[in-house]
C-alpha cells in the first residue's frame, strides 16, 4: 500500500531531502484516488483510517519546522500529503462503521487540509 512506504519515508528523511520522485507519486495518488474503495480496502477500513492518521499527524509534527503560518511558506509535499491522508480518512469513514464523532473529525481534517491549499505554491 503506497500509504504505508508513503509513511516510512516521510518518518525516515526530512523534508528538505524528499526526491522529486516522491512528490510525483503523491500527485499520481491523488489524481487517481478511486471515488469508492474496492471490497478488500473496504473491509480493511480501520487500518486505512489509522494509516490516514498517522500520515495526517506526522505531517502535522513535520509542519512545525516551519515558523510560518502562511501556506506558501509550508513545502508542497507536506500539504500535498495532507490531502492524500484526508482522502484515506473520507475513505474509510465511507467504508466504516460510522460513529458519529467521525464525521466531525473528518469535517475538521477536510476543511484544514482545503485551508492550507488555499494559497499554495505550486510549480
Amino acid at each position: 500500500m503506497f500509504a504505508i512506504d508513503l509513511q516510512a519515508q516521510l518518518t525516515a528523511t526530512t523534508i528538505a531531502r524528499i526526491p522529486e520522485t516522491l512528490l510525483k507519486e503523491i500527485e499520481n495518488q491523488i489524481s487517481n484516488f478511486p471515488n469508492k474503495f474496492g471490497a478488500i480496502a473496504a473491509s480493511k477500513y480501520e487500518e486505512v483510517d489509522q494509516v490516514g492518521t498517522t500520515i495526517w499527524n506526522l505531517c502535522t509534527r513535520l509542519r512545525r519546522d516551519f515558523e510560518s503560518d502562511n501556506p506558501k511558506d509550508i513545502p508542497i509535499v507536506l500539504l500535498l500529503t495532507r490531502v492524500f491522508s484526508f482522502l484515506l480518512l473520507d475513505g474509510a469513514y465511507d467504508c466504516g462503521k460510522n460513529a458519529p464523532g467521525n464525521l466531525a473529525r473528518l469535517m475538521k481534517i477536510g476543511i484544514k487540509a482545503g485551508k492550507n491549499c488555499i494559497g499554495m505554491r505550486y510549480s
